[in-house]
């Protein structure tokens, strides 16, 4: 991939994710696939995400709690795909958030972007918009449908972004965006695109065929999950 024009040391991508364990993660999915099944899910997540991700130029940084990254599916990321990671001890997520920027800039990272696991489907191709928007932006945000984000980026600092703000509600983004503003800070929205948080989510994915091309292991689980696709 050929990198867009960009300011600073060089670029950082911040993937958050979660051990795969059942009861550990996608509780919403679980209530109505079960426990198991949506582990499965998330481990398909993080598998098709990582590897769409890889072509990323720049630095890519795991960022998840220490004891988490024993996980074998995470330890393997870390040993054999090129990822590096960000250690993190627990918190509520906007403490979690900004301490991983934090330390992301004070490594001399500029700018940094950061995606959750729950859109298997977003490739690196799908970052060059936000990168070349921290060329003139402050900040960059992908919206999603539920009225959060899936992507943050930043050319530099800004805490205002983590500090009360009312994490995974319909108002996340508009929030952010309005402490953005009131910073006197300049942002770029991308295009707004569906996460995989539901089951309605889920068989959303399902009935699109670019994004199941994009994410096959995420296909093969739910189908073991008794999802037609």
């Amino acid at each position: 991939m050929t990198p867009p024009p960009v300011e600073g040391a060089g670029p950082c991508l911040l993937l958050f994710v979660k051990a795969p364990l059942p009861g550990h993660c996608k509780t919403r999915l679980a209530t109505s696939l079960g426990a198991k099944a949506a582990a499965e899910l998330a481990a398909a997540f993080v598998n098709d995400g990582s590897t769409n991700l890889q072509a990323w130029y720049g630095a890519r940084m795991l960022v998840c709690e220490h004891a988490e990254a024993a996980h074998p599916l995470l330890a393997r990321l870390l040993a054999e795909e090129g990822w590096g990671h960000l250690p993190l001890s627990r918190a509520p997520l906007g403490a979690l958030m900004g301490a991983a920027f934090q330390q992301s800039f004070r490594a001399g990272f500029r700018p940094v972007l950061a995606v959750g696991a729950d859109m298997p489907d977003l490739t690196a191709e799908d970052l060059v918009p936000a990168l070349r928007s921290l060329g003139r932006q402050d900040a960059v945000l992908g919206p999603s449908m539920d009225g959060g984000y899936y992507l943050l980026g930043l050319k530099a600092w800004i805490p205002e972004v983590f500090v009360d703000i009312p994490w995974s509600t319909p108002r996340t983004l508009t929030i952010t965006l309005e402490r953005l503003r009131d910073a006197g800070h300049t942002f770029d929205l991308l295009p707004v695109r569906r996460d995989i948080d539901t089951p309605e989510d889920l068989l959303k994915f399902l009935g699109d065929p670019r994004r199941m091309r994009c994410a096959p292991r995420t296909v093969q689980a739910a189908r073991r999950a008794g999802l037609a696709g």
